[in-house]
C-alpha cells in the first residue's frame, strides 16, 4: 500500500509515511517512521491531505487536524462500518474500498473470514501489476479531488468537541448497533 500511495502522490509536497513501530518494522522501509502522537498531529495539520485506514484513532486525528482525508481500503472488520458511518453522515472526503478495484470483500461474513479475505486481496494486489496500477490510478483520482477546504471529518469535533473522544466513541457504537458486530453495506 505504501508503494501505491507513493506512486499516486503528486510531485511537490513531501510524502510523510508514519506507522506504528510494529508496522514500520514489518515494512522495513527507511522512509516509514514512527512518531509520537503530538508530532503526528502537527504533521497532519500542515498536510495538503492524508491517506489513512479508517480506524477510530485516525478518524479522531483527521477531525482534530481539519485535514482532508482519503480513507484507504479496510484492513479489518471494523473499518467498513466506520467509513460507512463517516460517508452516511457527510464526514467523508473520499474513500476507497477493495471492491472499487475489482476485489470485493464480504463484510457480512464472520470476522475470521473477513480478515482472511482482506489478507488474500492484499496479497493478490501486491503480486499483480495491473491491480497495483488500478489501485494507484484510483488513489490518484481520489486524492486529486481533495482540495484546500477543511476535511469533512471536522464535523465530528464540531459535534463532540476536541476532547469528546468518549462521547464520540459511544455515539459511533450506538450507530453501529450497540457495539455489535454489524457490518456496513457494500461500498458504493
Amino acid at each position: 500500500m505504501v508503494a501505491t500511495v507513493r506512486a499516486a502522490h503528486p510531485a511537490g509536497p513531501p510524502l510523510i509515511v508514519t506507522a506504528s513501530q510494529d508496522v514500520a518494522a514489518a515494512l522495513d522501509d527507511p522512509a516509514v517512521a514512527t512518531y509520537d502522537h503530538e508530532t503526528v498531529l502537527d504533521l497532519m495539520s500542515g498536510a495538503v491531505y492524508a491517506c489513512m485506514t479508517p480506524g477510530l484513532g485516525n478518524i479522531y486525528d483527521a477531525a482534530a487536524t481539519d485535514v482532508p482525508t482519503l480513507w484507504l481500503p479496510p484492513v479489518n472488520d471494523t473499518h467498513p462500518r466506520q467509513v460507512g458511518l463517516l460517508r452516511d453522515h457527510g464526514c467523508c472526503d473520499a474513500h476507497l474500498d477493495w471492491a472499487h478495484i475489482g476485489h470485493p470483500v464480504d463484510y457480512d461474513a464472520p470476522i475470521p473470514d473477513i480478515l482472511a479475505a482482506v489478507t488474500r486481496v492484499v496479497r493478490q494486489v501486491s503480486k499483480r501489476r495491473c491491480a497495483r496500477d488500478l489501485l494507484t490510478a484510483r488513489l490518484r483520482a481520489l486524492a486529486d479531488g481533495l482540495g484546500p477546504a477543511p476535511g469533512r471529518a471536522r464535523k465530528l469535533t464540531d459535534r463532540f468537541g476536541q476532547d469528546g473522544t468518549r462521547h464520540a466513541a459511544t455515539a459511533l457504537l450506538g450507530c453501529a448497533g450497540g457495539g455489535q458486530s454489524g457490518r456496513s453495506p457494500s461500498p458504493t
